[in-house]
């Protein structure tokens, strides 16, 4: 069950606050988006957790990015950055970043 959340200070000043969603385990999933729904490119920011609680996924607009772990469970800086591009047509539709080992 996810719950979401808007700056209180925000609404009170009239000023468009995002809009913070929790999964069931307390782990920020989405800024800007739709509780229960598929990571959308128009949201500010969409999360994926593994099975031990760490960040593995991080969308942002149309920016992709993997987080990778050691065996210690510490994120590794051992790894190079590769962007793969979508083109339809002359239209750039999707940029993701993928991760190789060095």
């Amino acid at each position: 069950m996810a719950h979401t959340r808007r700056s209180e200070c925000a609404i009170k000043a009239g000023i468009a606050a995002p809009t913070y969603t929790w999964d069931a385990e307390n782990r920020m999933v989405s800024v800007d988006g739709v509780a229960g729904q598929e990571c959308q490119s128009t949201w500010t920011g969409c999360y994926v957790y593994n099975a031990l609680g760490q960040r593995v996924e991080k969308q942002a607009g149309t920016t992709y990015h993997e987080f990778v772990y050691d065996p210690a469970g510490v994120e590794t800086p051992f790894w190079l950055p590769i962007r793969f591009y979508w083109w339809v047509g002359l239209l750039l539709t999707t940029i993701r970043t993928r991760l190789i080992p060095v």
